[in-house]
């Protein structure tokens, strides 16, 4: 096994299966193999020296050129690794402390669940855990990620929760990638005259933008009267309170595929979701600072 791998291993998941340990070494290695740039404890790129792949006898063949194609390495990861989640536990976000709903969902959530309803997030509970801040954002890892998060989509089952701040933002992973694996996933099997696999979409805004309260719940058919925000004009970094904020417009009906459309109406009105309802409980668990 490939000494710098290993001797990133043994800083952040000490603990780990060997089961886990293999698949932590099995996708740093690929992502190597793409092109992807090591982060060090403190966030830093540094080289990382990528594992030998065998040369080819002779003139290299397609297949051979094919394999080894960053993007085709890519597509493993995205594909041949497990993205799943419990059911009705799939938690989405943006905006929000990412380590804060780590540690919320490993450290609190799941633990006092017993035998009840458990949680999942893409960074905490599936196997891109591995790959959480071991690489430079850029590239290959970019590509890795928004594959990622499309998988984790179309695995999602029952009712799904997403958080985000402000409102959503047609920029993000969850609006370009999670949300429409999500809807064409539903709108498929429902065509196919099938129940689909995700019933229910619970979006909990936190400090939603044009508004005065700390939070608000839109599910399935109210999703169509969220609104997107974005930075207001001349704002330097990133928005940090609603003042930093300017409507965008609404999601609206035609986001939404007619089929799932149809499938909520006749469904009728339905709860928040349980990960939605703990989000809200105590916003500061989730938010940064």
């Amino acid at each position: 096994m490939h000494r710098d791998i290993l001797d990133y291993y043994k800083t952040d998941h000490p603990d780990a299966p060997l089961q886990e340990q293999i698949r932590l070494l099995a996708m740093r290695g690929t992502m190597a193999r793409a092109g992807g740039a090591r982060r060090t404890p403190d966030k830093r790129p540094t080289p990382w020296i990528k594992p030998e792949t065998p040369e080819p006898v002779g003139p290299p063949s397609k297949f051979y050129l094919d394999l080894y194609r960053p993007s085709e390495q890519v597509k493993y990861l995205s594909e041949a690794f497990d993205y799943g989640t419990p059911e009705s536990g799939s938690v989405f976000w943006s905006g929000v402390d990412k380590n804060k709903l780590k540690k919320q969902v490993n450290q609190s959530w799941n633990p006092q669940a017993g035998k009840g309803q458990k949680f999942g997030q893409l960074e905490a509970t599936t196997d891109a855990r591995f790959m959480d801040d071991a690489f430079v954002y850029e590239g290959s890892v970019k590509a890795f990620w928004a594959g990622a998060s499309e998988s984790y989509g179309k695995a999602a089952l029952g009712h799904v929760t997403a958080v985000q701040v402000f409102g959503l933002n047609k920029n993000t992973i969850f609006w370009k990638d999670e949300l429409r694996a999500i809807l064409t996933g539903m709108n498929a099997r429902l065509s196919a005259g099938k129940i689909p696999d995700v019933i229910d979409i619970t979006i909990v805004v936190l400090e939603p933008v044009g508004d005065s309260c700390a939070y608000r719940f839109y599910t399935n058919l109210q999703i169509a009267s969220a609104h997107f925000y974005k930075a207001r004009p001349g704002l330097q970094g990133y928005p940090k309170t609603r003042a930093d904020c300017v409507l965008d417009g609404c999601v609206g009906h035609a986001a939404l595929p007619f089929k799932v459309r149809m499938f909520w109406n006749d469904r009728g009105p339905v709860k928040p979701s349980p990960a939605a309802l703990k989000i809200a409980a105590d916003p500061s668990e989730v938010r940064y600072g």
